[in-house]
């Protein structure tokens, strides 16, 4: 089914459904619908249906340049079940809510086994791909979700107007999205993920943000350009529980919360991991400050003090000078960051030849020793 160009005073621009809908297989398209209200493309509005009445089954469901106030391509009023099918949103928009998909009070959104695509979806307020209001519920298992280029006001990527939003067994992508605040998403009460990645979001504050409950992740990874892009990675709620922070490819990684339980954050070279106590906990990956430097992109690491000898010292790199050493193994052999401890203890070279000043750098490192020359001293 393909509905095109269609339009509605005020819900549903392609289609409104007022009881059950029910689709085993095939593939719908809404392109170029619209909207005054609510479901640019699609809107289901009906306090009866439940995620068994009202589903879609190993089937395609495709938006493309649809708009509304709420609900650029689907407005959900009740409940609505995607199984094993797939569902895209390209540049739909809403002058208010939800560019992609809104879903309505006390109504259930539940996909599992299939895909949910974002992309350049945007919404003048909160919510550029998806939005779910006040006691909603958005399950996701075993699907992967992306959010690409979808911007708003609040929540560039997905709004959750104190409902709630689990995601298991799955991805969770927010690629290059934009917005005031919660750049890549924003909650009131918290959410249990599975894999996040956040990959060169842009705005002013907080990747993710939540004023309340527990932001519960299994493993974030920011991606912004690597260590020298400048740009950070910030995760900002009341409570925060991540198994691991994948922050190497980050300029510096912070996290706010009254309480964290992250065990492991995995810093880039030149940073290290420090946890304040102030107003609330903060834990970071930090530069090393001047006369300290840490080579390695490494799980939970510390700055270590600049060798004696040392020609330059930087936050990722040591150089030595000309007829001094250190016996320190290959950076990418290092399996236990003890390894690093040799650098607090420099060695002088009677030959000066042998010891051409080496550079110890996860990049770019040079030998300790000329070739030939092995040891303490080369």
């Amino acid at each position: 089914m393909h509905v095109s160009a269609c339009t509605s005073g005020l819900g549903g621009g392609g289609m409104h459904v007022g009881r059950s809908f029910y689709m085993d297989g095939g593939t719908m398209r809404f392109e170029d619908c619209a909207s005054r209200w609510k479901g640019g493309g699609l809107s289901l509005q009906s306090s009866r249906c439940s995620t068994s009445s009202c589903s879609i089954t190993q089937a395609s469901l495709a938006f493309r340049s649809c708009s509304s106030s709420f609900g650029g391509g689907l407005h959900v009023n009740g409940a609505l079940g995607l199984m094993q099918s797939n569902a895209s949103f390209l540049n739909c928009s809403a002058q208010k809510e939800g560019g992609g998909v809104y879903v309505h009070k006390r109504s259930e959104l539940t996909a599992q086994a299939g895909s949910l695509t974002f992309k350049q979806c945007e919404a003048s307020k909160y919510g550029g791909g998806l939005h779910h209001e006040t006691d909603a519920k958005v399950r996701l298992d075993k699907i992967d979700v992306i959010f690409d280029k979808c911007t708003a006001g609040k929540a560039g990527g997905g709004w959750d107007g104190t409902g709630t939003l689990t995601h298991s067994r799955g991805r969770m992508e927010f690629q290059s999205c934009k917005a005031f605040r919660g750049i890549a998403f924003d909650t009131t009460l918290g959410a249990d993920l599975d894999h996040v990645k956040i990959e060169m979001c842009i705005g002013v504050v907080g990747d993710i943000l939540s004023s309340k409950g527990t932001v519960a992740i299994q493993h974030l990874t920011f991606l912004y350009g690597g260590p020298s892009s400048g740009f950070h990675g910030e995760v900002m709620a009341q409570n925060i529980s991540i198994s691991e922070v994948d922050c190497v490819a980050v300029h510096e990684c912070v996290l706010h919360a009254n309480t964290i339980q992250v065990p492991t954050l995995v810093c880039p070279p030149g940073r290290e991991v420090r946890s304040l106590r102030r107003l609330t906990t903060e834990l970071s990956c930090r530069l090393c400050e001047p006369g300290s430097f840490q080579p390695l992109p490494w799980r939970n690491p510390r700055c270590l003090p600049c060798p004696e000898a040392a020609l330059t010292c930087d936050a990722a790199s040591v150089t030595m000078q000309a007829g001094y050493m250190l016996t320190v193994p290959n950076l990418s052999s290092v399996a236990n960051f003890r390894e690093l401890d040799a650098v607090n203890r420099t060695y002088f070279c009677p030959n000066e030849a042998t010891c051409p000043g080496g550079r110890l750098a996860y990049e770019n490192q040079t030998a300790m020793c000329s070739l030939g020359a092995t040891g303490p001293s080369c």
